[in-house]
């Protein structure tokens, strides 16, 4: 495949979950984050170009409560990998 990223990926230390914010169901796990988007972990088969609303909660690694909430709309995955 073509590499089309613009902006580099940054690996990220933590193992941030990502909830669906409606139904609190796990979507996965990021493992890196750039500028225009995050490369995620599922087990669950995210189908590309559908919008849905993810929740990040940062008070596990954070001495406060916070959270982002925000669009994920897959634009292409890897089955098994």
């Amino acid at each position: 495949m073509e590499e089309r990223r613009i902006h580099p990926r940054i690996s990220i230390s933590y193992y941030l979950r990502v909830t669906e914010d409606s139904t609190d169901t796990v979507l996965g796990y990021i493992l890196d984050i750039s500028k225009s988007g995050v490369r995620l972990l599922s087990d669950e088969k995210l189908v590309e170009g559908e919008v849905r609303t993810g929740r990040m909660d940062l008070s596990l690694i954070m001495n406060f409560e916070q959270r982002i909430v925000f669009d994920i709309t897959p634009v292409w995955n890897t089955p098994g990998k």
